[in-house]
């Protein structure tokens, strides 16, 4: 449906006519070189220069307009985007049925071109129903679904949109002279702007493209995330415990009674809040601990001192009460499946460490106080879970041709990853060396994605058509209109609707109006004093006069009139309780007495300057 977008009288030849319509601005434009243009024809844009003496054409002509119209159209694009930038309200009629009510208003399509409407407009809504159902049938009309009227139809949604349009009007003859037995035709010398609506099978909105979004699909899905936030778990835990297996030093009974008062803080942590944090940590410390029994082994017997026996069995009884009021305690579904074996493992090393240590004593099993047995624990075989990851991240960098860190690609194929595993398989602390290296490169992937998903993208142009409002329509009226599921340019008339202004304006209406010289019977602001001097100390004589300013300024532009009753804010920090509501106004009426006074007290003196300046006259 076109809108009544009017033209004056136009005559082909001098004898009147009409126009043609063109194809759309969008599918019109200059043409291009290099990598050519886009879907709304702006991909090169040529300015036309002119010189002295030079014949100009038609093509000449046309190509500044075009130069014009399409620069016009990529900054409405791209600083704007598309959408309604105000007005388009869709209403119902006033007589009911099936027709809706569009209100004058400006829109800009993805191709940055102006849909402008200056005049209401009344829509068939049934019409429109009945062309749609025929386009989706492939062009047949299977006639007027209101004749008979259907009161038992069922509620359809329709979303209305609308579209730029142009019009090739005003033909005028060509001017031949050369050739006159050439037959002669009218050529348009106008294009008006115009705009049609539609009406589509509302659709679910598409999901949303912003940077937020884009930052999420980085991650990669929830299996994949969860596998490496449980293997990033383990790598930092397990960091101390790497650091004591690659360095040799001699056994320390000191550090292993620093073991022992950490484990016993990390038992009492549980106690209070137990959590997923506390619990690794906790095996991050048993395997200092195994590190360190290591260590004791590796003595020779007649070097094991008294004190070195006693911190290590001491170490088996604080490990025996961390099995008794932490593993036995947690819940199954607070760590993940890698997070309990790999917590598993550790232990169950601890264990063969201890009884090693003292084979002719009994030891409590500490495994067995967890819960959950059925997952095993953590083997030497671990590159299988690697070689699974490595080949997501090979997989994930292939599908990803421009990449910020350009490094990347090469170091992520060089990782110490074997697929297949090695036999025989490789130690526990060379595993966690790779894991370690491995989830470095995930997120070094993570940090490249987000980065560049930071950058906002030119906006596409699938649909040059903007949607004003979702209907729905039950038994060929029209029941309910939303106007909101649109999209609306954010322009500086919207922002000023939407934010509150009116109360900047107002104070600085009221700065131009204030007398400089009253300054003095202005009413402080002690409140905004104090708390202004606090974030700035140095400042607190520019604070006073700021609070000054202010608080006469502002005083009827956004502080309402204190009632009986009411108590003033306070600034936090402030030692001093609050006064009464009516305290304020009794300090305005003494200072302003104040004021007064002084200012009587002036003109008492400029009084008496004058009267002893006068000849004759002496002091009274």
């Amino acid at each position: 449906m076109i809108a009544p977008t009017r033209s004056g009288p136009s005559a082909p030849c001098g004898c009147g006519g009409h126009g043609t319509p063109s194809a759309s601005a969008g599918s019109a434009g200059p043409g291009g070189c290099g990598c050519g243009g886009t879907a709304c024809g702006d991909g090169v844009v040529v300015r036309p220069l002119f010189f002295a003496g030079q014949l100009l054409t038609e093509e000449d002509l046309q190509a500044l307009g075009e130069y014009a119209a399409a620069k016009s159209r990529l900054h409405n694009r791209h600083l704007f985007g598309a959408g309604v930038v105000c007005g388009f309200e869709v209403a119902c009629h006033p007589c009911g049925g099936g027709k809706v009510t569009v209100q004058p208003g400006h829109a800009l399509d993805c191709c940055g071109n102006d849909v402008v409407l200056s005049c209401p407009q009344t829509l068939d809504v049934n019409a429109m129903a009945r062309d749609l159902t025929a386009r989706l049938q492939g062009g047949v009309d299977c006639g007027d679904p209101c004749d008979p009227p259907q009161p038992d139809a069922p509620r359809r949604s329709y979303a209305l949109f609308v579209r730029y349009a142009e019009t090739q009007t005003d033909p005028v003859s060509a001017f031949l002279t050369d050739e006159p037995c050439v037959a002669t035709g009218c050529q348009p010398t106008r294009l008006r702007e115009g705009l049609r609506f539609e009406l589509r099978c509302h659709e679910a909105p598409k999901p949303a493209g912003d940077a937020l979004c884009r930052i999420a699909s980085c991650l990669g899905g929830p299996e994949l995330l969860e596998t490496l936030v449980s293997l990033d778990h383990v790598v930092e835990r397990s960091k101390p415990f790497l650091l004591l297996e690659r360095e040799p030093a001699p056994f320390s009974h000191e550090a292993l009674d620093e073991v022992q008062k950490a484990l016993l803080q990390a038992i009492a942590a549980w106690k209070v809040q137990p959590s997923a944090r506390i619990f690794l940590s906790s095996i991050g410390l048993v395997a200092v601990a195994r590190v360190l029994i290591d260590r004791y082994l590796k003595l020779p017997p007649s070097a094991r001192t008294e004190a070195d026996k006693d911190s290590v069995l001491f170490i088996a009884r604080v490990l025996a009460k961390l099995a008794e009021e932490v593993f036995k305690q947690t819940p199954t579904d607070l760590l993940s499946r890698l997070e309990v074996s790999f917590s598993r493992r550790i232990v169950e090393d601890v264990q063969k460490r201890i009884e090693a240590a003292f084979p002719d004593s009994k030891h409590e099993v500490l495994w067995e106080k967890y819960p959950d047995q059925t997952i095993p624990a953590l083997d030497e075989r671990l590159d299988d879970t690697l070689c699974l990851l490595h080949g997501r991240l090979l997989d994930r960098l292939d599908a990803t041709p421009g990449l910020a860190d350009c490094a990347l690609r090469e170091e992520a194929r060089a990782l110490p990853v074997h697929c297949p595993p090695l036999d025989p398989p490789r130690t526990l602390a060379d595993w966690l060396d790779s894991a370690q290296k491995l989830v470095a490169a995930w997120r070094r992937v993570w940090q490249d994605c987000a980065s560049r998903a930071l950058l906002p993208p030119c906006p596409p142009c699938d649909d040059p058509a903007v949607l004003l409002a979702t209907l729905d329509v039950q038994s060929c009226a029209v029941q309910r209109v939303c106007n909101l599921e649109r999209t609306i340019v954010a322009s500086p008339v919207a922002l000023r609707h939407w934010l509150p202004l009116d109360g900047l304006s107002r104070l600085a209406a009221a700065l131009c109006r204030t007398d400089p010289g009253g300054l003095d019977s202005i009413l402080p602001g002690p409140t905004f004093a104090s708390a202004l001097a606090r974030l700035c100390p140095a400042a607190k004589d520019q604070a006073d006069l700021a609070a000054t300013l202010l608080w006469d300024l502002g005083r009827e532009v956004f502080v309402p009139h204190p009632r009986r009753g009411d108590t003033p804010l306070a600034v936090a920090g402030d030692s001093e309780p609050a006064e009464p509501a009516d305290a304020p106004a009794a300090a305005l009426a003494l200072e302003r007495l104040e004021a007064e006074l002084k200012k009587e007290r002036a003109k008492s003196a400029r009084l008496e300057k004058r009267l002893k300046a006068l000849p004759g006259r002496k002091k009274p």
